[in-house]
């Protein structure tokens, strides 16, 4: 599990699982247990690829009120433990956690 605590004191996590699938969401207190997870919908998964030290996840957000698009975003890893991204002109790091039990990636929005 990834993790970023943002300015606002929420924290954002992006997990990924060995089949190519991640999960992406953002909650106001740090996540320790698997109850602890509030995933809300379609928007919460994603799929990733891995090629050299590059990590593009494609997932869908809000592009306005009512429409829902396709986006990619692309991770540099700079290490085992840290992932870097652009998002919206500012920088974020994205630092590892180490989490057991993740929640299981099988869901009803990717087959």
């Amino acid at each position: 599990c990834y993790y970023k605590q943002n300015l606002d004191s929420s924290y954002f996590y992006l997990i990924f699982y060995q089949n190519g699938v991640s999960l992406r969401f953002s909650d106001s207190c740090d996540i320790t247990t698997k109850e602890n997870y509030k995933l809300s919908s379609s928007k919460d998964w994603s799929i990733f690829k891995v090629e050299g030290n590059t990590i593009t996840e494609t997932y869908w957000e809000e592009a306005n009120m009512f429409q829902i698009s396709l986006y990619d975003r692309h991770y540099k890893i700079i290490n085992d433990t840290t992932l870097f991204f652009t998002y919206k002109t500012y920088n974020h790091y994205l630092h590892f956690k180490k989490f057991s039990p993740k929640p299981d990636s099988t869901n009803v929005y990717i087959k």
